[in-house]
């Protein structure tokens, strides 16, 4: 920590009677009076040995600014980069050299230290470490680690997970909720280079500018974040917090390389106090966050200001003794402390992601339960109504079918003018119409020939009396589906209308009902057909063939007539395809 000091430009060491030689005691700074006048000068150190050393030894600089090269007994050890055309940045990387066992002799042994730094910062050397390259090495490693490979790795995360919270953000549209935090994250990348560059690609004055600039926008951007997750924006102190940020920087750029380190410390003066600005509304956000979410980061804000303060204090009097600067990890202290609250805020949306989930599955099952309650009184209804309009259809056919035909009864027997034959087999055919209806209600599976052969075991007694027969020609059909008890019925009725009107009219000896779908495949075709009277045209008052094709549209088909001078044909067809439902009915 003894020695002497020589100032000046010189590549090569100064002689030991050179003129310029004076006392130095370590650490030593250069401060603004020294560097007016030199920026690079010679340390001289004598090291006395009374024993033969013979494993190599090093000489380790554990913190200088800004470059520094050793010699040991006239041998030049190595640098820390070139001195020109401008210095390499070593202000926070640790040196190491070692001295071959060779150039180590026993007696007095020189070892000199050249140091050079630009005019716009502060030269410093605070120790001259020599010793075993065994015993050194561990600590040149620690340190080296600390300063320089974890800044690597903190400015490499930080740098991910603000472009990683870009993307996410953006992603869900609220990147401008985070914005300025994302601002101060990178400008802190940008100025955790300084730590690691050791040649800048542009010139050093340039590259100064570009930090000092980054390192002025990074406390005013953690202070507008603050403001954001407040929700208290501040319009006044905002101005004025950037007019000062954009006065100091063009201070920076205007001012004299001498007095630039100045300008440096009064920004970090105001950068401190602008995050205890932030600190205390933090402090004042515990009230719309739980503790557990706040506390880290005001823990962080607390131990991130204290590290500030004692490295501004260290810079401002010159009183750093070799240790890093504990400013440097700050961002990583809000970094673990901002992945603490992300973390728990992404808890906290699992939590209410849950509980919504469980309200809307509970809601589901409440309106699942009012959907069944509403479908089972819309099924209610909907029997209801069929079992109505089925009455309804009930009443209208016997109205119109045996109700019509017992009028027509009572009325030929009130006016006495009918036999009692004819009577009977009015009331035959009123009976004959009522159990129409009934067989209308069997289950015939939607074949036709089941319902065919109901029509043939009511019919053909009473055709017998009359001295007709049947010459049945029905075979096998496939099925129409939808033939339910409606359009059953009004199957029958067509049939039976049919088998009516050859009995009253014909005079026939044989009525032949056959069935075929070779015709046309869509469908199946019955054909009632007899060997009595044909007709030219419409029987004058009959309502028999207007009644028929009237039934044959409601069941979905359609009838045609066939008459000569000797027989008919009337021809039903019938879709093998469900009708579409009449919206009339």
């Amino acid at each position: 920590q003894h020695g002497e000091l020589w100032l000046g430009d010189s590549a090569t060491p100064p002689a030991r009677d050179a003129v310029g030689w004076q006392p130095v005691e370590l650490p030593d700074g250069w401060g603004i009076a020294r560097r007016a006048t030199h920026t690079a000068g010679w340390y001289r150190f004598e090291l006395p040995l009374a024993e033969r050393v013979q494993e190599p030894w090093a000489v380790y600089l554990p913190r200088l600014s800004m470059n520094a090269a050793v010699v040991w007994n006239g041998y030049a050890l190595g640098d820390g980069g070139p001195f020109s055309p401008q210095i390499a940045r070593n202000w926070n990387r640790p040196l190491r050299f070692v001295v071959p066992a060779g150039l180590i002799t026993t007696g007095a042994n020189d070892v000199l230290v050249r140091l050079a730094m630009p005019p716009s910062a502060p030269g410093m050397l605070t120790q001259v470490v020599v010793g075993p390259d065994r015993l050194i090495r561990a600590a040149y490693e620690r340190r080296f680690f600390l300063q320089v490979t974890l800044m690597e790795l903190l400015a490499t995360a930080t740098l991910l997970t603000a472009l990683l919270m870009v993307v996410v953000y953006r992603r869900r549209g609220r990147e401008g909720q985070i914005r300025w935090f994302i601002g101060g994250v990178l400008l802190w990348t940008c100025t955790a280079l300084d730590t690691l560059v050791v040649l800048p690609p542009v010139p050093n004055r340039v590259w100064e500018l570009l930090m000092q600039t980054a390192l002025n926008g990074l406390a005013p951007c953690l202070v507008m974040a603050v403001h954001r997750i407040a929700q208290e924006p501040r319009p006044r102190t905002e101005r004025t917090m950037w007019l000062v940020t954009a006065t100091m920087a063009v201070l920076m750029a205007l001012l004299a390389p001498l007095y630039q380190f100045s300008v440096f410390v009064a920004w970090l003066v105001i950068s401190v106090v602008l995050g205890t600005y932030a600190a205390t509304r933090l402090v004042a956000l515990r009230g719309a966050f739980e503790w557990r979410e706040i506390a880290p980061l005001l823990v962080a804000a607390g131990v991130a200001l204290t590290l500030g303060i004692r490295d501004v204090t260290s810079v401002a009097f010159e009183s750093v003794r070799g240790q890093p600067l504990f400013a440097l990890y700050i961002p990583a202290i809000l970094l673990v402390a901002g992945g603490w609250l992300a973390l728990l805020f992404v808890v906290r949306g699992l939590d209410a992601a849950e509980a919504l989930n469980a309200e809307l599955e509970q809601r589901v099952a409440t309106k699942h339960a009012e959907l069944e309650g509403n479908y089972e009184r819309l099924r209610e209804f909907e029997r209801e109504r069929a079992i109505t309009r089925e009455r309804e259809r009930i009443m209208r056919d016997m109205h119109d079918g045996m109700g019509g035909q017992l009028m027509t009864t009572l009325a030929v027997v009130e006016s006495g003018a009918a036999s009692l034959n004819e009577i009977a087999e009015s009331i035959r055919i009123a009976l004959d119409d009522m159990r129409l209806v009934i067989d209308s209600f069997e289950p015939v599976e939607d074949d036709i020939g089941t319902l065919l052969g109901m029509v043939r075991s009511r019919l053909e007694p009473r055709i017998l009396r009359h001295g007709t027969v049947f010459d049945w020609q029905v075979g096998d059909l496939p099925a129409v589906p939808g033939f339910g008890p409606e359009r059953a019925l009004q199957v029958l009725r067509v049939v039976q209308e049919a088998i009516t009107n050859i009995v009253k009219h014909a005079g026939a000896r044989t009525i032949t009902v056959r069935t075929s779908t070779t015709d046309d495949p869509a469908g199946v075709a019955v054909e009632i057909a007899d060997d009595g009277r044909g007709f030219a045209g419409p029987r004058p008052g009959g309502r028999g063939l207007g009644n028929m094709h009237r039934r044959a549209t409601a069941a979905g088909g359609t009838v045609t007539v066939q008459a000569g001078s000797v027989g008919t044909v009337v021809r039903l067809w019938l879709p093998r395809t469900a009708p579409l439902p009449d919206p009339s009915r």
